[in-house]
């Protein structure tokens, strides 16, 4: 996906210039650390983009 590898090269470019401790930094790390995840939910269109469904389910067990 274009607009996937777009933003890909910008998180990778900006957490070199960013503050490490800054809330920019936590951000783009987070995103790096989820990327994974994000492409696997752009390739498959039948996947959730939230666990809500699941954490209510789990809410009448507990």
């Amino acid at each position: 996906m274009p607009i996937l590898a777009k933003i890909k090269t910008w998180l990778d470019a900006e957490q070199e210039i960013v503050l490490p401790r800054s809330p920019i930094a936590t951000a783009i790390t987070y995103a790096q650390n989820q990327w994974q995840a994000l492409t696997t939910y752009t390739t498959q269109g039948f996947l959730n983009i939230d666990n809500n469904a699941s954490e209510r389910a789990l809410k009448r067990v507990v």
